[in-house]
């Protein structure tokens, strides 16, 4: 699938058999999706759309969900998207993600046009997660940050 495709949802509706309570599974039972890491904003500010990740076509990508339409948009394409270190910015515009274990993208919800943030030197290994202020004004990464270790040389130099 493509960027900017839509998915619509069938809601499954079911009723927990220990307390009565209603269930509504979102999405479909055949494809692998989940939410993002439970620290990251994953609903828009007035619960109308929630940020998951499917794998509808073999790759792990962002799709946001219109509740009330049970439509997905696909906001990201291809491999290597970390689909549980994303997050939404706090007014709704923007998902901010890793790509390929080095590149931080900030992802126009309406243009889905993307724009780099930040990306990891090549003599490093970035994987982790980003983690934003409550503007967004500031990013911090949390994670894994190792240097690359070409030779036994590099090795020695190592602080």
């Amino acid at each position: 699938m493509a960027k900017g495709m839509r998915v619509k949802l069938n809601y499954h509706v079911s009723h927990d058999p220990d307390t009565g309570a209603e269930v509504t599974r979102l999405t479909p039972p055949e494809v692998t999706c989940h939410r993002n890491y439970f620290y990251q904003k994953c609903f828009f500010n007035d619960g109308s759309h929630l940020l998951f990740a499917g794998e509808f076509d073999g790759h792990w990508n962002y799709y946001l969900l219109n509740i009330a339409s049970a439509e997905a948009v696909q906001l990201t394409e291809g491999a290597g998207d970390n689909t549980f270190g994303g997050f939404l910015s706090p007014d709704d515009k923007s998902l901010y993600y890793v790509k390929n274990d080095r590149i931080l993208l900030e992802v126009n919800l309406t243009t889905l046009a993307e724009r780099e943030v930040y990306r990891v030197s090549d003599d490093w290994v970035g994987y982790g997660t980003w983690v934003a202020n409550s503007d967004c004004s500031k990013l911090v990464g949390i994670g894994d940050c190792q240097k690359r270790l070409d030779a036994t040389q590099r090795l020695a130099d190592f602080p």
